[in-house]
């Protein structure tokens, strides 16, 4: 073999050995891809109902919106929110109007398709909601990342999510308030700045449903107490006269929106009537739509005001057994099945506390068995001297 043609085959076989050698090299697995940047991506809506408090803004020619993030507070006020259907206003008290604009601040029940909430229950005025404090995910204990960056953090976010996001440098976090999140935009925090750097904080908290004894014959309301059977005393106005005297039961002579009076009728008292609406102490009996009057005087003298009753100053220390969701829940039910039956309620510190009309321990009792001991409190404005 001449000595070129033994050259050739020497570079043909070494040509063999190198692309063998460079099938035998994996191919570099594809590079993973980057995780969803916070703004990219979107919480799918609730599937129940939602509990949402703050101003309800109903300014002429808008759509009605519950406010949330900044608020101007000029008059009328002037706020950005979400869109509310099914609000009615005649089914709600507390309300204000300036210029063109109707509003006020209620805790409101819905159901959130993600850009809308569709009111499902009853409002309650803010002035009679007293919500539970949620539990801080930081546990008191403040972030360590420093201020420039989470600063440039929190404008990057306001630059991605607009209006639907407010976020804020506090305490060494971002604290990002949004409309509603099932985790979704925490999760993507996480990734993309670092875990406990970004706090999100939804407005928007579900409502559990209330429980189904509810719908039982034992439920609260479904048996009314028996009328007492010797004297009561109860505290109120007393206006009219002659037999158009009526009782505003803990009224005050300027009444406040949030404690509308629902009179009850009134006999027993002269046809001079009554000169001027004072908070008045009345004795007497009560049949269970009229209150006989046989005695009354103004409130700061009497003596059985002090002796009244209430287990709401029995209550034990710490927070009742209902979340915030649940006690919004179980306090629009209850004053729809009471009526005018109710006087005053109010969701405080993990329990509902109400005041009716009377009560003989039959509320109560109802109450306990349904909604569990210590999560409804049921005071009566009419009582009798002798009542545990």
């Amino acid at each position: 073999m001449s000595t070129s043609r033994r050259a050739a085959a020497t570079a043909i076989a070494l040509l063999a050995l190198a692309l063998s050698a460079c099938a035998a090299i994996p191919a570099a697995a594809p590079a993973a891809a980057p995780p969803p940047r916070l703004g990219d991506v979107h919480p799918a809506p609730p599937k129940g109902d939602v509990l949402m408090q703050g101003m309800v803004m109903d300014k002429a020619g808008t759509e009605i919106q519950l406010c949330h993030g900044e608020m101007l507070l000029s008059n009328p006020p002037q706020c950005r929110g979400v869109p509310l259907d099914g609000w009615n206003w005649d089914a709600v008290e507390g309300e204000e109007t300036a210029a063109d604009s109707t509003f006020g601040s209620y805790a409101v029940t819905g159901t959130y398709d993600g850009e809308q909430l569709t009111v499902t229950a009853d409002p309650v005025l803010l002035a009679l909601f007293d919500p539970m404090v949620p539990e801080d995910p930081t546990g008191g204990v403040a972030g360590t990342t420093p201020d420039g960056r989470l600063e440039r953090i929190a404008a990057t976010i306001r630059q991605r999510m607009g209006d639907a996001a407010s976020p804020r440098v506090e305490d060494g976090y971002v604290r990002l308030e949004v409309v509603w999140d099932d985790g979704t935009y925490q999760d993507a925090a996480d990734a993309e700045f670092g875990a406990r750097v970004v706090i999100v904080e939804r407005l928007m908290r579900p409502v559990e449903p209330v429980p189904a004894s509810s719908l039982t014959a034992g439920r609260l309301g479904a048996e009314r107490p028996a009328p007492p059977s010797g004297e009561v005393t109860a505290t109120g106005i007393l206006q009219g006269k002659g037999a158009r005297v009526t009782l505003c039961l803990d009224a005050w002579p300027d009444p406040r929106p949030a404690r509308p009076c629902d009179p009850i009728p009134v006999t027993g008292l002269d046809d001079a009537g009554i000169a001027d609406p004072v908070l008045t102490c009345v004795s007497g009996d009560y049949d269970g739509s009229r209150f006989h009057v046989t005695s009354h005087i103004p409130e700061a003298l009497c003596d059985r005001a002090a002796e009244r009753p209430q287990r709401s100053d029995d209550l034990p220390a710490g927070a009742g057994p209902l979340s915030e969701a649940d006690a919004a829940a179980v306090l629009a039910e209850i004053g729809e099945r009471l009526g005018h039956e109710l006087r005053v309620s109010t969701a405080a510190n993990g329990r509902v506390l109400v005041t009716v009309v009377w009560d003989d321990g039959t509320y109560q009792r109802a109450a306990d068995a349904e909604f569990g001991i210590g999560a409804v409190v049921v005071d009566s404005a009419i009582w009798a001297p002798d009542a545990p």
